[in-house]
C-alpha cells in the first residue's frame, strides 16, 4: 500500500497539471482574433484542444482555417516562465502588467512575436482575461487581439488559471 501511495499522487499531479493538449478556457463565443492575411484564429482550437491562459503563460494551441495549428508552448521547463531557448519557447504573461511576450509556432506560417511593445499596441491579456493589442507574424502580418475593429465583435477573453504556489517575482 505504501508504495502504491507515492504513484497514485504522482499520476494525479500529471494529471492535474495544464498543458498543451488539455480544453481550452477561453470563454466560448469570445474565442477570434483576426489576421489580415489568414482570417480568424479560433483560440478555443477544435474544442477539446485549445488556449489555455494561466497568469504566468499560455499554454496549447489555437486553429486557423488558412495555416492550422498556431503552438503557444506546454508548460515552461523551468517554473513559471518560458525561457526561449530551444525546446522551451511559449508566450509568456508579466502577471502584474499583462503584457505578453515571446512566441508561437505555426507550420505553415513560422514564428509569431508575441513582444509587441514597441508598435504602440502591445499585446496584452488583462488581470479579467480580456486580450487586446497586437501579435506579428513575419509572414502573415498583424494578427488582433481585440475586436478586430469591430465594435460589436468580442475581444479573444477566458479566466487565468493561478499557478498555484509560484513566486510571482521570481520572473519580474
Amino acid at each position: 500500500m505504501r508504495a502504491i501511495l507515492p504513484l497514485l499522487t504522482a499520476t494525479l499531479l500529471l494529471l492535474s497539471a495544464p498543458c498543451g493538449q488539455a480544453s481550452s478556457n477561453v470563454n466560448e463565443g469570445e474565442e477570434l482574433a483576426w489576421a489580415e492575411n489568414i482570417g480568424w484564429i479560433n483560440f478555443r482550437g477544435d474544442g477539446s484542444t485549445g488556449v489555455q491562459l494561466l497568469t504566468h503563460y499560455i499554454v496549447g494551441r489555437a486553429w486557423s482555417d488558412s495555416c492550422g495549428w498556431l503552438e503557444f508552448g506546454d508548460v515552461p521547463d523551468y517554473g513559471n516562465a518560458y525561457t526561449q531557448a530551444p525546446g522551451d519557447t511559449g508566450v509568456n504573461r508579466n502577471p502584474f502588467t499583462g503584457a505578453l511576450s515571446g512566441f508561437a509556432w505555426s507550420d505553415c506560417v513560422g514564428w509569431v512575436n508575441f513582444d509587441t511593445e514597441a508598435c504602440g499596441s502591445p499585446a496584452m491579456i488583462d488581470a479579467n482575461g480580456i486580450f487586446s493589442g497586437f501579435a506579428w507574424g513575419e509572414n502573415i502580418g498583424w494578427i488582433n487581439l481585440g475586436n478586430a475593429g469591430d465594435p460589436h465583435m468580442p475581444p479573444v477573453s477566458g479566466t487565468l488559471i493561478p499557478l498555484a504556489g509560484m513566486d510571482e517575482w521570481s520572473i519580474y
